[in-house]
């Protein structure tokens, strides 16, 4: 008179095991696209600001250690755009902005300009020269980094990181292999391009 369990009888059939395996997959890209970034902005806000210049000042260290060298800008040049800038910044409400600086570094990975966790904005001396110091076009990019910083989108990637990470350790049961590896970089890919959205709407 024994029967086989629920569990059992559910396994057995193709329908519903195919039915399980399309949750599941809709479950986590539910939690990829929505689930993980809001919980991450959480995270984020309720982090001090002091963990974001812990980090930028550890990776501008490790950036002068290996990519980028003194600028050779006059000192005049990179006051006159730090001026421009923080007259750009001026438009925003008061105390919407965190605390920022801008610096200038000569690279070895050509035009460019970044933003670090913790308000540090870097730009290379290659992007003066790629568009012969154009204010507006600098300031333009400049306003862009300042968006990610606002945001504190650096933090907040690396939040998203971690926590995309232990979904796909916990989903496919592996750390290690490519396989767990891969939805991490599929879904950073996405989060990025929602970044760089949120900074050029900001700027």
């Amino acid at each position: 008179g024994q029967r086989e369990s629920l569990v059992v009888t559910l396994q057995q059939s193709w329908r519903w095991v195919l039915a399980s395996a399309l949750a599941l997959v809709a479950l986590v890209l539910t939690l990829q696209q929505w689930g993980l970034p809001l919980a991450s902005r959480a995270v984020v806000a309720a982090t001090p600001l002091s963990v974001d210049q812990s980090l930028g000042e550890a990776s501008l260290t490790l950036l002068d250690g290996h990519l980028m060298l003194p600028s050779k800008l006059p000192l005049d040049q990179q006051n006159r755009l730090r001026a421009a800038l923080d007259k750009a910044a001026g438009a925003l409400p008061a105390g919407s902005l965190p605390r920022w600086q801008l610096l200038f570094r000569k690279s070895r990975i050509g035009p460019n300009a970044f933003a670090l966790p913790g308000g540090t904005l870097v730009m290379t001396d290659e992007l003066m020269e790629l568009v012969e110091g154009d204010d507006k076009v600098l300031i333009a990019v400049l306003a862009h980094e300042l968006g990610h910083v606002q945001h504190r989108h650096g933090v907040r990637m690396l939040v998203q990181a971690t926590a995309l990470s232990a979904l796909a350790g916990a989903v496919l049961g592996d750390f290690s292999t490519v396989l767990a590896g891969l939805p991490v970089l599929l879904g950073q890919a996405s989060y990025s391009r929602q970044a760089e959205h949120e900074a050029d709407a900001q700027a």
